[in-house]
């Protein structure tokens, strides 16, 4: 019964448009309706305009996880998830995590540090070594009347790679590149021990991903095609969709056939947005330092460093070196057509702006490091070499003094010197650690690498069954018969795929993707033919869209 002053008014009262009072009386209203209300039943209910329902829900859309359905009569029907969202409210085990993280972090620059120093000091005091040690008793055979002394082969490569370390560092001081480039040794030696490096995440990816998508697509877009395009499960794919039209100016509408459609008519053929995506987008790599002649590098070389006798001599020796591998490489059988075609379609550059379905765009494998493994193999060389040195060095080093001492004082003052632990510690015992540490950090570092490296194949499996229900809508899977063929198409080549793992990714995949369940005579099947009219709906939409437009 309507209040004596409403009768007495009979009018509608005007309001202003409260964002936050009508998302409350929005949200009594829907919690009490947890299978969800259409904008129709909120507005009737709540007494809120049409208008003020779809910019509160909306609104809404932002602040809690919801997904659209299809009634029996095609009318949108929101649900949204109330449940209590975790926050990481601050504890002392927060407080103390930050305290272990800021001492980790700064552990971890000292010993970054300290590895480089340790690294080139061993390297270049070791090679000074050698080389005296080498010309004196070069100087000894020849005055002796016999012939000089040449290297054992282990030894001359490892010499090798340590003067390939050296000229490496040169090259930095020379200002050929920078600290933070990857052809910058330092980077190399860190990417070896620590691993590689950690790209930034772009937190929009996704939303890029799908915007390109949407904007070339005359601006519509369905669940099916975000599943296509993230790998996600429909659930997700809905709930993620209902925040992709909030957060975009979308709208939403359901066909004939009961398929919800996601349009947003600001990215429908918008020429401009269009001309951008098609330009190639590339970007022009930096010339390697294996690439360039002496001439462009001495023009790189600035500093005054880059300019003395000894920087214009390794580089031109690291040049002569990097000249003689390319001449082996040409040098090389030619090979078979089939090899080429494949490297030159493995070679083929992508648009960035093209939209590859997730089973094309697979999660990449963590990398133990930046480095190719020539470069690791160098690094690895040097650091056997100033392991072996460690008890070599030493015993050149007394011979040189005793055999120095002995030339100018005499024997009896070469008999009086006495080597303390001091000059062991240095020499041997230090290097020596220090080279074990650097051998055992990859190597411990593997174990993780192969753990993390397990979990993105399984994730990538998931993405290949994608693939192959997306190539096999119309075809009915049964999980036994249909084995072998799932099989064969999601394995790769270099790592052992199980029958459980599998049968997992069979049953893991079809819930996520509402797959229906029946039997016939054949056995249990699961059927996509959901999907399969989504896609059909908006591809008849884009159809009609095209032809409007012509």
């Amino acid at each position: 019964m309507f209040s004596q002053s409403k009768i007495m008014d009979n009018t509608i009262d005007k309001k202003a448009y409260d964002e936050v009072a009508f998302k409350k009386i929005l949200v009594d209203f829907l919690k009490t309706k947890p299978q969800g209300a259409t904008q129709n039943e909120m507005m009737v209910v709540t007494g809120l305009s049409k208008d003020w329902v779809e910019l509160a829900v909306r609104a809404l859309l932002n602040d809690y996880p919801a997904h659209l359905e299809a009634d029996e009569q095609h009318q949108l029907v929101y649900e949204f998830d109330f449940t209590p969202q975790q926050a990481q409210a601050f504890s002392l085990r927060k407080f103390i995590n930050t305290i272990a993280n800021g001492i980790w972090k700064g552990f971890m620059l000292f010993f970054k540090i300290w590895t480089l120093l340790m690294y080139m000091s061993y390297i270049l005091l070791n090679v000074i070594i050698l080389l005296i040690f080498l010309i004196v008793i070069n100087l000894l055979a020849i005055f002796n009347g016999g012939d000089g002394i040449d290297l054992p082969g282990a030894a001359e490569n490892g010499l090798t790679a340590s003067l390939a370390v050296l000229i490496d560092i040169n090259l930095l001081l020379a200002g050929v590149h920078g600290l933070s480039s990857k052809e910058s040794f330092l980077h190399k030696m860190f990417s070896y021990l620590f691993g590689e490096t950690k790209t930034k995440v772009d937190d929009l990816l996704i939303e890029k991903h799908l915007l390109r998508f949407i904007s070339q697509n005359q601006g519509k877009i369905v669940v099916a095609e975000i599943v296509k395009l993230t790998g996600w499960g429909v659930r997700k794919a809905q709930e993620e969709a209902a925040q992709l039209m909030a957060n975009y100016n979308g709208d939403v509408f359901v066909t004939d056939e009961g398929v919800i459609v996601y349009q947003f008519d600001d990215l429908e053929n918008d020429d401009r947005v269009l001309k951008f995506l098609e330009e190639n987008q590339h970007r022009v790599e930096t010339k390697s330092i294996e690439d360039m002649s002496f001439e462009e590098i001495q023009q790189r070389t600035s500093t005054w460093w880059g300019k003395t006798v000894v920087s214009r001599f390794l580089i031109k020796t690291f040049v002569s070196i990097q000249d003689e591998n390319e001449d082996k490489k040409t040098a090389v059988e030619p090979k078979s057509e089939e090899t080429l075609e494949e490297i030159k379609s493995i070679s083929k550059p992508v648009n960035p702006n093209d939209v590859m379905p997730i089973w094309q765009n697979l999660v990449p494998l963590v990398r133990m490091s930046d480095n190719n493994e020539e470069d690791d193999e160098v690094i690895r060389s040097a650091n056997k070499f100033n392991w072996v040195m460690s008890f070599i060095s030493p015993l050149m080093l007394m011979f040189i003094i005793l055999l120095m001492v002995d030339t100018v004082a005499g024997e009896d003052a070469a008999s009086g010197i006495r080597f303390k632990l001091g000059f062991f510690v240095v020499l041997t015992i230090i290097p020596f650690f220090y080279s074990f540490l650097f051998w055992l950090i990859p190597r411990m570092r593997r174990f993780g690498v192969n753990r993390a490296n397990e979990r993105l194949h399984h994730i990538n499996y998931g993405h290949r069954f994608l693939g192959f229900v997306f190539n096999h809508l119309n075809e009915k899977l049964y999980p036994v018969q249909g084995f072998k063929q799932v099989y064969e198409e999601i394995k790769t080549a270099n790592h052992k795929l199980t029958k459980t793992a599998v049968n997992e990714v069979i049953q893991a995949k079809s819930i996520e993707l509402e797959a229906e369940a029946n039997a016939d005579e054949h056995g249990k099947y699961f059927s996509f033919t959901h999907l399969q009219e989504a896609l059909n709906v908006v591809d008849q939409l884009r159809l009609k869209s095209r032809a409007e437009l012509n």
